[in-house]
């Protein structure tokens, strides 16, 4: 009777853990599966991988011929260097500004002469004086209206180069992702068209596991429930790798009463493969 409590306790434990819920014939799959394609017309000039390479996301895995476009952008540099000069050149601003003060200080000596000693300056040459101070503002605000469009010029010389450095980048195919090349539908010397497809890559570092589990087992909350993708080795003893349940459907079959479910599993070391088969371990709720 003294153990009528461990008894309990053990039996209490036993009711509190979770079901363990087990779906023995999944399927592993393939979470990205890319077709990458080319988004520009041209002559392939050369491949950077090969079937079976493992590649990282924006490594290139084809080149196209891209000659003009890199005398595209080397002229586009170079205009934009000469707009940014033009555009830090004040020199013309600084001369008109000095150009004025001495006109100004011209013009007030003689309205100074003239009022110590009148007539001393004639009307006709203090009116070519106040001409020459306003011409002289009127250059200031030409050399900097100048200076303003050079401004203006450089920054649409600017944007010229970062376009011409864009269609010269679209001339290279990169990945979109992490993971391995399986298929090359193009060679070098073979055209491409737009939308064409170069390339496949799969993600094999995390992996999907399907199935399906009956209905009454098959709660929309278990997504992110912890699971267990179980694979037998060539050895014939099981190996286990931690994942999480990330999708159950909410549609079930009307002719088995069985819904789909997948979970996902790290698979860094390569270890599983896609179309193997496993069994899926859920951990109800």
């Amino acid at each position: 009777m003294h153990n009528l409590p461990l008894l309990l306790t053990a039996l209490l434990a036993i009711a509190a853990e979770p079901e363990t819920i087990e779906i023995s014939s999944a399927v592993i799959k393939v979470v990205e599966d890319v077709a990458v394609s080319s988004s520009e017309a041209g002559l392939v000039a050369k491949l950077s991988v090969r079937e079976g390479q493992m590649v990282k996301e924006g490594e290139p895995l084809a080149q196209l011929l891209d000659s003009a476009e890199r005398l595209a952008l080397e002229r586009a540099r170079l205009e934009a260097e000469i707009a940014a000069r033009k555009a830090t050149n004040e020199i013309n601003v600084r001369y008109a500004k000095k150009s004025t003060e001495v006109a100004r200080a011209e013009l007030a000596r003689s309205e100074e002469t003239n009022l110590k000693y009148p007539k001393t300056v004639s009307d006709s040459e203090l009116d070519r004086q106040r001409l020459v101070r306003e011409r002289g503002d009127l250059e200031v605000k030409q050399a900097e209206h100048e200076l303003e469009i050079a401004t203006i010029t450089q920054a649409i010389r600017d944007n010229e180069r970062h376009t011409a450095q864009e269609m010269l980048d679209r001339r290279t195919i990169r990945a979109p992702l992490q993971g391995m090349v399986v298929e090359l539908h193009r060679r070098p010397g073979e055209w491409v068209q737009p939308g064409e497809t170069v390339a496949r890559v799969l993600r094999l570092d995390r992996l999907r596991v399907e199935g399906f589990m009956a209905a009454k087992h098959a709660q929309i909350n278990l997504v992110g429930s912890k699971a267990t993708v179980r694979v037998a080795g060539a050895d014939g003893k099981a190996r286990d790798f931690p994942g999480e349940v990330v999708f159950v459907s909410p549609e079930i079959d009307p002719i088995n009463s069985q819904v789909r479910i997948w979970a996902e599993v790290n698979n860094k070391e390569l270890l599983l493969r896609p179309g193997m088969t496993a069994s899926l371990l859920v951990e109800g709720r």
